[in-house]
């Protein structure tokens, strides 16, 4: 039995201890410059190099803090605590940030004040499921009202899916397609290496594109290009195409990603339960493309479900495909969908009457001797609902 999945080098950069929300580093070449969200235990910092691990504490001259803080702290940063729960890398900078993220108060990111709402598009809202089960969704954005549909445009072969032949209609064109490349040095050889990775993506919010974690990220240095580091490696640099609509046919260009975001559990051990990515785009392409709704903790028994995405055997054109749940456990929703490489990080939808209400992320088939017995997809729950939410809104944030 096999699950599937379907789908560096950088400077120095410097851990932060943490504060009672967030630290985040910023670091070019050896000098650092902290941000912090509010001033209680700064506790110090690692220095990496590719082969040596440096502490240094940090005083409060250190951080620029006038406020008295407890430096007294031994220990160094722990990857196992709790701590932290979100690993951010930034293609600018070539930082990697960890912070602790609060489902259940947080600011908008990105944002100097933390407190600007869309509001139209962020309020949670209340949906009863068919079997008296409530949960929260968020209303997505179309910039030209309702202009498309999702029936079928035709079957090709007898495995269930069908072509999107104009991907770049509503609903169809806030998902495209993306191409993720990455570097690593051959330890033998001593030559950098360059490969890409394929999946799909798609938008929840003016500048937010979401998709399968592995699909942004993956376990790529070990045997001869083993660097010494156990956790995930990024890609080089991720593109974001909207409504590829096949080879050279990319009506938005090529959109770079210019922040990603994880959680730990998949930085650190690359958790099926947690295989989902938060990328920041570098314009605002939802406002031109839309975004989806989203709910959490969405399940009804046998639901009906659909997706289209960019599977890897259909030369970069989007298709779709209908099924239902067949059941799910705390992370996990598992379907008879049907999905192959490439079209990891597509979006799952469920079936209502709530325009394009997505629910989770394609991300695995799950195969024995050869047949695949069923297809999973990371779901929304509470707390990567509510990160997601962090791009466009804040919420129960002080002075908001």
């Amino acid at each position: 039995m096999r699950r599937t999945i379907f789908a560096s080098f950088s400077s120095i950069f410097t851990i932060v201890g943490y504060l009672n929300n967030s630290v985040f580093l910023s670091k070019k070449g050896t000098n650092s410059t902290f941000k912090t969200a509010s001033l209680k235990q700064c506790l110090e910092y690692k220095q990496y190099t590719e082969q040596k691990i440096q502490i240094k504490k940090l005083s409060t001259a250190d951080l620029g803090i006038s406020e008295e803080v407890n430096d007294s702290v031994d220990s160094e940063l722990d990857f196992t605590n709790n701590d932290w729960n979100i690993v951010t890398y930034n293609y600018s900078t070539h930082a990697t940030t960890y912070e602790f993220f609060n489902p259940n108060a947080y600011p908008k990111r990105g944002s100097s004040r933390g407190c600007e709402v869309e509001k139209e598009y962020s309020i949670n809202r209340e949906l009863f499921l068919n079997d008296g089960t409530l949960v929260q969704y968020t209303k997505g954005f179309f910039p030209y009202g309702s202009g498309g549909n999702r029936n079928q445009s035709g079957i090709v072969g007898n495995d269930d899916r069908f072509r999107i032949y104009n991907p770049n209609t509503e609903p169809y064109c806030a998902t495209g397609f993306i191409l993720s490349r990455f570097r690593r040095l051959n330890q033998q050889t001593l030559v950098v290496e360059e490969f890409s990775t394929i999946g799909t993506g798609f938008m929840l919010g003016p500048n937010l594109l979401v998709t399968a974690a592995h699909v942004i990220c993956g376990n790529y240095t070990t045997g001869v290009y083993d660097d010494g580091n156990p956790y995930a490696d990024w890609a080089h640099e991720i593109y974001f195409y909207p409504a590829m609509n096949g080879f050279g046919n990319a009506p938005y260009g090529a959109i770079a990603i210019s922040e990603v975001s994880i959680h730990k559990n998949y930085y650190t051990s690359f958790s099926g339960n947690n295989d989902w990515a938060a990328c920041l785009t570098s314009t605002e392409i939802g406002n031109t493309v839309g975004w989806y709704s989203k709910a959490a903790q969405y399940y009804e028994t046998n639901g009906s479900i659909y997706s289209y995405g960019y599977p890897g055997d259909k030369n970069r054109e989007m298709w779709q495909t209908n099924g239902n749940f067949i059941g799910s456990d705390d992370y996990i929703y598992y379907t008879n969908l049907d999905i192959v490489g490439g079209q990891s990080g597509s979006p799952l939808f469920a079936d209502t009457n709530l325009d394009y209400l997505s629910i989770g992320i394609a991300a695995f088939s799950y195969d024995l001797s050869g047949m695949t017995l069923y297809t999973g997809a990371t779901r929304f729950r509470t707390f990567n609902y509510a990160f997601f939410n962090s791009f466009i809104t804040s919420f129960n944030w002080p002075n908001c």
